[in-house]
């Protein structure tokens, strides 16, 4: 997926250490990439795409917006 969409290894490096820190969770993956993701310095107005799919064909998919707050 990193290269079909294009993306640097700075943009998969939470989802990556995430697999590699806990193994593969499926689908129940996204909320502690976004807990990491929450922790980081991210730009305001930077998107984070996420989508994730488990057995069954559990699918899951979402587009944030980081606020900061002022």
């Amino acid at each position: 997926m990193q290269k079909i969409l294009e993306l640097s290894e700075d943009q998969v490096q939470a989802s990556k250490d995430l697999l590699f820190q806990r193994g593969n969770m499926s689908s129940a993956t996204l909320p502690h990439v976004w807990k990491n993701l929450s922790q980081q310095d991210l730009k305001d107005g930077q998107q984070i795409v996420s989508l994730a799919f488990g057995p069954g064909l559990t699918m899951f998919g979402s587009v944030f917006r980081v606020v900061k707050k002022a």
